[in-house]
């Protein structure tokens, strides 16, 4: 996955690549043992919606990833919140990484639910299970920042 971040464009830092590598798979292992979360993630989902697991729903997967890598302070990869079937039952939730810049349609996603806190990584656009749009103020409002300054953010560091 290191090498597939890193080959995403010649910008990115092949330690930054293996940073998010790292963190993603490091946060669905910490947080399969802390939610104590069980195959099939619709079982774990009905296990969250009936208050006996703490977590392990995909949006709170997607919001971990996204917290800790955000922490990273990252200068040559860039994150995004990507939605598939959004506002339906079916709603699944994922973080994507691409280059500062690039298309969010080329980058890889990183989805810690769909096998319970064993990372799946993928081409968004080759995902045989879902199809992803991106939504920049779900991205911002996880964050905490608002969509204008988190806009302002990815552009200042273009220049």
């Amino acid at each position: 996955m290191r090498t597939r971040i890193a080959a995403l464009s010649p910008t990115i830092s092949p330690d930054e690549a293996r940073r998010v590598a790292y963190t993603a798979y490091m946060t669905g292992l910490q947080l399969r043992r802390e939610w104590h979360v069980v195959w099939l993630p619709g079982v774990q989902n009905f296990l969250v919606n009936m208050g006996a697991r703490k977590g392990g729903l995909c949006f709170q997967w997607a919001t971990e990833l996204l917290v800790r890598l955000d922490a990273l302070k990252l200068q040559t990869i860039e994150l995004h919140w990507a939605e598939s079937f959004a506002n339906t039952n079916g709603e699944h939730n994922v973080i994507v990484v691409t280059a500062r810049g690039q298309a969010f349609e080329k980058g890889i996603l990183l989805d810690n639910w769909r096998y319970s806190g064993h990372l799946v990584w993928t081409q968004v656009a080759t995902d045989p299970e879902y199809h992803w749009t991106e939504n920049k103020s779900e991205l911002a409002r996880r964050l905490g920042r608002p969509r204008d300054v988190a806009s302002k953010q990815v552009r200042s560091t273009m220049k």
